[in-house]
């Protein structure tokens, strides 16, 4: 007889959410809550074979996953975090985590763990299909920030993600945003600016020029809400850009 698998509940089909509803559908039975009768997002459902299903029914998975845009994450934790089942998982997958985890630590009972996490990766950089139901994601990075969760469990998790190919990185929700106010928030700034000055491929280029290139399909196949979110919950962001707005006026007048 086969095990039955474990319910994971993910709230928000967006790009990032069909992508790890994708990934996950193998070794969970995945369950996903969407917002509105979205006919665009019930057809997605029904290409990656997911149900839809009701808030009752998220709140009763094993493990439940927030993939919604930062600036509503907080009223979707409040929300729903009340009513999970003892013993249960509550995580996010926000590209920042001081705030999401300070939520997560506010309105989820004692008796549901609960961890931060970031996958470094998207569907751009994952090569994401999901007609084929494809991706990509192997040595890319995924960052735990464990904030209430038992040692074996985090284990489980850590040697689950290291077997689709994830480097995971542990850190401090503090640490995750220090850092990705360069490696994210900064870059997406770059690319947007790039893209502002028209920049593209052309006849004429330098290796370095088709470097910076490259970066322009990571930071545009983006929504603007994400953009404008990543720089806005990370405290450390807006230091960073304006340093680099600095050295750029600096330079300039060199």
């Amino acid at each position: 007889m086969n095990k039955k698998k474990k319910t994971i509940g993910i709230i928000g089909l967006g790009n990032f959410g069909s992508l790890l509803a994708v990934i996950l559908s193998k070794d969970y039975e995945v369950r996903v809550y969407n917002f509105g009768k979205d006919l665009k997002i019930a057809s997605k459902a029904k290409k990656i074979g997911i149900d839809l299903v009701s808030w009752g029914e998220i709140a009763n998975s094993d493990i439940v996953v927030i993939s919604t845009p930062i600036s509503i994450s907080r009223a979707i934790i409040k929300k729903v975090a009340p009513n999970l089942k003892k013993g249960s998982l509550l995580l996010d997958v926000c590209s920042v985590k001081m705030y999401p985890c300070n939520w997560l630590k506010k309105y989820t009972p004692k008796n549901v763990d609960i961890i931060g996490t970031h996958p470094m990766f998207g569907p751009t950089t994952s090569k994401f299909n999901i007609d084929k139901k494809s991706f990509d994601i192997k040595g890319k990075q995924i960052v735990l920030c464990p904030l209430r969760i038992k040692k074996d469990r985090q284990k489980r998790i850590e040697k689950f993600l290291k077997s689709l190919g994830l480097e995971v990185i542990v850190a401090t929700p503090k640490e995750h945003d220090y850092q990705n106010a360069k490696t994210l928030s900064l870059v997406h700034f770059l690319g947007r600016s790039l893209t502002k000055t028209g920049i593209g491929e052309q006849k004429i280029y330098t290796p370095g020029y088709g470097d910076v290139l490259k970066i322009l399909p990571h930071t545009n196949n983006d929504n603007w809400q994400l953009f404008y979110d990543m720089n806005n919950f990370n405290p450390y962001a807006s230091q960073v850009r304006d340093n680099f707005i600095k050295a750029c006026l600096e330079i300039d007048a060199a």
